[in-house]
């Protein structure tokens, strides 16, 4: 099983996540490649050789860029003129905005901490798209059996 992680890191904001979920699906035989940038990811050419893309909300679309949503609603553009199944992609975000692109597209979709209504209503987003918490763990439990509801 080969897994792509479009996870940008910044040691400023704690969590290590691509390195979580690398040692979690190394140990169940899984190959796992991270990218940080939208412009890696559209340098790939075979999309189809991944059984699964986990994609952060927000990455930056270079290197040195700040993270923002339109990376994300880049990447999936592209995931979509390059007809990779949606049953396959999994957005793991607590981008509010993200979530409601996700529910719209109908993406599965999941958030890396417990989200609350305010959190939705502060940022102008519908609640109905309240992301559920799923940790790493949960995460790699996914893409292992190949779960994607």
């Amino acid at each position: 099983m080969k897994i792509l992680h479009l996870e940008d890191y910044d040691p400023a904001k704690g969590e290590d996540y691509a390195k979580e979920l690398h040692k979690l699906l190394n140990e169940n035989g899984a190959e796992y490649m991270n990218i940080e940038t939208l412009a890696l990811f559209k340098s790939l050419r075979n999309l189809r050789e991944f059984d699964f893309i986990v994609l952060d909300g927000q990455f930056p679309e270079f290197t040195g860029d700040k993270p923002d949503v339109a990376s994300f609603s880049k990447a999936l553009e592209f995931l979509q003129s390059n007809r990779y199944p949606k049953e396959k992609i999994i957005v793991w975000s607590n981008s509010t905005r993200v979530h409601a692109i996700c529910k719209e597209k109908r993406l599965c979709y999941f958030s890396k901490k417990q989200m609350k209504e305010q959190d939705y209503i502060e940022k102008k987003v519908d609640v109905g798209v309240i992301a559920l918490k799923a940790t790493t763990k949960e995460i790699a439990n996914q893409v292992i059996c190949g779960i994607n509801p």
